[in-house]
């Protein structure tokens, strides 16, 4: 992997003169080369430096004689072997604006992907704020990129030093920098908590939208962000949500038992509850994120479970039924029902939908044919009357939009057929649900899960030893380097970046 450096021409390259002792040092730009040994430099001119580079060209020449600028003189007196990029943008006159600086970003982008297996070292020490908080943000979205600040010669944050703009080739020869024990000026800032807040804050928006496929890549792509707890109840959700529930669990293993979350402590067991209260709240989660046809295909599978299962509490189908199999395609039989629920077969016979022509023989086990079977049993009849009217929703709305591509249906649809707004539709099953299993739905157990995620993404910071504003990570670079320990305030160096990130 080679090293590359990205690096702006500044007032204070190649060199400048430190005031307090009047001596030549490195400039940010030959520093970063120097201490980082890069390979390849890509340097980025605007106007005024690209005027600089021609007037240094008048006078200024390399070993074989070739006319050079200040800062490719200084590389190669650094390295022979260097190679140099020129990004020369003639038209940024002012470099102070943001906007005029769309050819700093491409030529970053080019450098970039140019050199797909090597690292690139971002300079933010060279050029306005405005350059360097551009390529922080760079920095901070691409891989494979270290950004790097040079502090300078006074080991001090106010400007100590004169830029240099008659420049001598003579100076490069008495740069202090030269020395081999000379300071180590080298910072990487520690920028990685700005991005770290906009990506919580995205995973923190993900939650919100229970988007937990969407959420888990995102822990996957920035795992060092996040605790291993966060990854695990979001993997959980994913899974859940997806109705794979032995997946789930083993998943998180015993994580979630000791949160007690609501929804668990039901017995989901008995008369396989689980998959009908997971399943109406996955279908309340689509409802409340408006996903209209999301939920009108999933009534119908839903009432039909919670219908059957209820049925089932109440009848025996062997009973009435040759080739009962707990699903739709079994058929009922006249004669058994006659034989085992003479009174049910009556009122099948005379409700408004069969009266004309009585029940027909082998009739499935519809929705609409339990429902109204329940009804004529005194104890079921409040739980058929909350969802009969539901099943204008199948036959008008949910079987046309399973059949085909493109179906436009709105609410006003809904209420206009059904007599009642999606809300209504919602707390009539759920109402149906907690008389049937004798309990109260009041918690979804995704709106617990989330408040489990966030409470975990608000506890990141709290075993770390960082702090926002002042952090510098010391690297030792070479045998020789005299390194010190240095703090930066972050807050002026990022504070453009903080600002547009509405981080201040």
């Amino acid at each position: 992997m080679k090293r590359i450096l990205f690096s702006p021409v500044g007032g204070h390259d190649p060199v400048s003169r430190n005031n307090e002792n009047g001596f030549i040092y490195d400039g940010s730009m030959l520093h970063i080369a120097r201490k980082f040994n890069v390979d390849h430099v890509v340097l980025f001119y605007t106007k005024e430096f690209a005027e600089w580079s021609e007037y240094d060209k008048k006078s200024i020449r390399d070993g074989d004689g070739q006319p050079v600028d200040r800062y490719t003189l200084a590389l190669k007196k650094l390295n022979p072997d260097i190679t140099i990029e020129y990004c020369v943008h003639e038209d940024i006159d002012n470099p102070s604006l943001m906007e005029n600086l769309k050819g700093l970003v491409q030529d970053f982008a080019d450098a970039w992907e140019k050199n797909p297996d090597d690292e690139i070292i971002i300079n933010i020490s060279s050029g306005t704020p405005q350059m360097k908080s551009v390529l922080t943000l760079l920095g901070m979205d691409y891989p494979r990129t270290k950004i790097i600040q040079v502090q300078n010669s006074s080991g001090r944050q106010n400007q100590e030093t004169n830029r240099i703009d008659n420049f001598d080739a003579q100076w490069l020869d008495v740069n202090q920098n030269n020395i081999s024990f000379s300071d180590n000026r080298i910072i990487e800032p520690n920028v990685k908590f700005v991005h770290e807040r906009k990506i919580i804050a995205r995973m923190k928006e993900l939650i919100d939208r229970f988007e937990y496929d969407g959420a888990y890549e995102l822990y996957q792509e920035n795992e060092s962000f996040f605790t291993k707890n966060v990854g695990l109840i979001i993997k959980h959700a994913k899974l859940r949500f997806a109705l794979r529930f032995k997946e789930a669990s083993a998943i998180t293993g015993g994580l979630l038992s000791k949160y007690n979350l609501t929804v668990d402590k039901l017995d989901y067991m008995k008369e396989n509850r689980r998959d009908i209260i997971e399943f109406f709240m996955i279908l309340e989660i689509y409802w409340r994120k408006h996903a209209l046809q999301e939920v009108i295909l999933r009534i119908t599978p839903l009432l039909f479970a919670q219908v059957m299962l209820k049925f089932q509490s109440v009848f025996d189908c062997d009973k009435m039924s040759p080739n009962f199999n707990n699903n739709v395609e079994s058929v009922i039989s006249r004669d058994l029902l006659q034989k085992n629920y003479p009174e049910t077969l009556k009122m099948l016979d005379n409700c408004p939908e069969y009266r004309k022509n009585k029940f027909k023989d082998n009739s499935h086990f519809s929705l609409y044919n339990m429902l109204v079977m329940l009804k004529g049993r005194e104890e079921c009849e409040e739980f058929a009357n909350l969802l009969l009217p539901l099943r204008r929703i199948e036959q008008k709305f949910r079987n046309p939009m399973a059949h085909t591509i493109v179906r436009d249906v709105n609410e006003t649809d809904i209420t206009k057929e059904v007599k009642m707004g999606m809300d209504e539709v919602i707390q009539r099953i759920k109402q149906a649900l907690e008389m049937q299993f004798g309990t109260k739905l009041n918690i979804n157990v995704y709106d617990e899960i989330n408040k489990l995620i966030f409470n975990e993404l608000g506890n990141l910071h709290n075993d770390k030893n960082e702090k926002v504003d002042k952090i510098v990570e010391n690297k030792t670079l070479g045998e020789n380097d005299n390194n010190k320990t240095m703090t930066v305030p972050l807050e002026d160096l990022f504070a453009d970046v903080l600002k547009k990130l509405k981080f201040e």
